[in-house]
């Protein structure tokens, strides 16, 4: 190894060193400040038995202006809806949608995932899911 080659080794372990640290503190600091998705926290409205119904769930990721470039996924992970309502997803928003066929109150958890395509560091998160209970309340 020559006296230049040997030189710049240690240099280069150095950068690579202080990328990666910094990159971690950029984790940290989006832990700091909570980036990470969030679903509408405003109530569903109440739906009228055999009446058609529409609500949508928004979800947006915390702090992040751009949030408009990360893949959303929902899905319901407990609970269920009453009969005749489904949950069709587009984009950030999550829309119930049709006529119930029965009353009651129907309790489900909504779970939203975002992706924007790139490892944890890269991505600006410091989560990627979230999920919450909403009640639907069908009234005669």
């Amino acid at each position: 190894m020559d006296k230049i080659s040997g030189a710049k080794l240690p240099v280069m372990i150095i950068c690579a060193l202080l990328a990666l640290s910094l990159s971690g503190c950029d984790a940290v600091v989006d832990c700091i400040d909570g980036d990470g998705p969030a679903l509408d926290t405003s109530g569903l409205q109440p739906a009228t038995l055999n009446k058609e119904y529409l609500h949508t769930i928004r979800a947006s990721v915390r702090n992040e202006p751009f949030d408009d470039r990360f893949e959303y996924d929902f899905a319901i992970i407990g609970g269920a809806l009453p009969a005749g309502i489904s949950g069709i997803e587009s984009g950030r928003s999550f829309t119930l949608t049709g006529t119930p066929t029965e009353l009651g109150e129907f309790t489900f958890r909504l779970n939203v995932f975002v992706d924007d395509g790139q490892n944890a560091f890269d991505s600006g998160l410091c989560f990627r899911n979230e999920d919450r209970n909403f009640t639907l309340l069908v009234n005669q």
